[in-house]
């Protein structure tokens, strides 16, 4: 299948966007933690997406979906005067 992976940057977070030109699925339940005899093989990336990232959001229509992670950037100490 085709996708395309989009990236920006602007000091503040950095936001990632991967559309996938698929059928996509059902996103109701997905990414609940689930013990491992039954989950299977699969079934980590949206609980794992979740996990690691400050935020995370899905888009399905006709065309396929995009989900879009957003990392914020750790703050920085402000330097005494």
């Amino acid at each position: 299948g085709q996708f395309t992976v989009r990236g920006s940057d602007d000091g503040r977070a950095l936001a990632i966007e991967i559309i996938d030109y698929g059928g996509g699925f059902d996103l109701a339940g997905k990414g609940a933690r689930m013990d491992p005899a039954e989950r299977g093989v699969r079934g980590l990336g949206i609980y794992l997406m979740r996990c690691l990232m400050d935020e995370v959001s899905y888009t399905t229509d006709g065309g396929g979906t995009t989900v879009r992670l957003v990392k914020l950037a750790p703050r920085r100490a402000s330097a005494a005067s």
